[in-house]
């Protein structure tokens, strides 16, 4: 931590001199970033836009922090700013989506289902233009819209239709966003666990290492782009279903992301059960051993 301070320190003070090194900048905005929002980082944020205007690292850096903040409608025209100069940018896709989507769930909590409605619409219209592929987080979204217009308390009537030709991984994806935007959207309690017991039925019996690290890749994208209190909650009641596959073989660089991304969320009783095999199969290696004592 005090590393990274006075580092930043240097480079503030280094571009004061220099106001021109990209390099500089963008070192600093990555350890600005590291943290929760302030003022001061939008100010440097801005300060690097007023040099390099029209920077795609740049105005990703005021996008996140849009997001960060909860300036829905900003972030939406910040991204497709990006998508103008490069309409294939994933992230930017990405986070245009997840924009109009926190700004739904921010009209669901507020009871006005007319107005998230209308962000639904605006969110397919945003996909349609600049998103190609498939969007599961807002085929999710509406599910449980029309499960809150229609005001039937049944939730297991809700209908899962993934496009025709889904992988087996692309269906734990839907069913994993439908648990997930539940508790964001903060569906009532005996229907939010209607969508994790399909979740939890569906890690137990179908679900293959593959699919595994497929949706451990969505969780560390879905934590980057909305926060991680309903994830890490979802998660934390998924922890027995998940632990099972701590036993699958898995090669080492994937092994210290599964745990770095279970250190860094937190979910302790998952990791501890990585931390274990990963030391019965590569013994005497530090890393292991932080995570194992970590997790205790």
């Amino acid at each position: 931590m005090v590393m990274r301070m006075r580092r930043s320190l240097f480079l503030d003070k280094s571009l004061l001199h220099d106001p021109h090194d990209r390099d500089s900048w963008a070192q600093l905005l990555e350890l600005v970033r590291q943290h929760r929002p302030t003022p001061e980082q939008r100010q440097l944020i801005e300060r690097a836009l007023t040099q390099f205007p029209g920077d795609i690292l740049f105005i990703e850096a005021a996008l996140d922090m849009a997001l960060a903040g909860g300036a829905f409608k900003k972030a939406t025209h910040l991204a497709q700013e990006i998508l103008r100069h490069d309409a294939i940018h994933v992230a930017a896709q990405e986070k245009l989506i997840a924009a109009h989507l926190a700004h739904l769930r921010k009209q669901v909590k507020a009871g006005r289902l007319d107005l998230a409605r209308k962000e639904l619409q605006l969110g397919q219209a945003a996909k349609q233009k600049w998103v190609r592929q498939t969007s599961y987080p807002l085929m999710a979204c509406q599910s449980l819209l029309e499960l809150l217009e229609s005001g039937d308390a049944a939730a297991n009537r809700v209908e899962i239709t993934v496009p025709e030709g889904s992988t087996a991984s692309q269906q734990l994806e839907l069913l994993f966003l439908l648990a997930l935007e539940a508790g964001r959207m903060q569906i009532p309690s005996q229907q939010r666990l209607v969508f994790t017991k399909r979740l939890e039925q569906h890690l137990r019996k179908e679900c293959r290492k593959t699919d595994f690290l497929h949706l451990m890749t969505l969780v560390s994208r879905q934590q980057a782009i909305a926060g991680k209190t309903a994830l890490l909650e979802l998660l934390q009641s998924l922890r027995t279903a998940l632990n099972r596959f701590a036993t699958e073989t898995y090669q080492r660089e994937e092994m210290e992301r599964l745990c770095d991304l279970l250190y860094r969320l937190p979910l302790l009783p998952v990791l501890a059960a990585f931390a274990k095999a990963a030391q019965r199969r590569w013994s005497g290696l530090p890393v292991w051993t932080f995570y194992t004592v970590y997790a205790k």
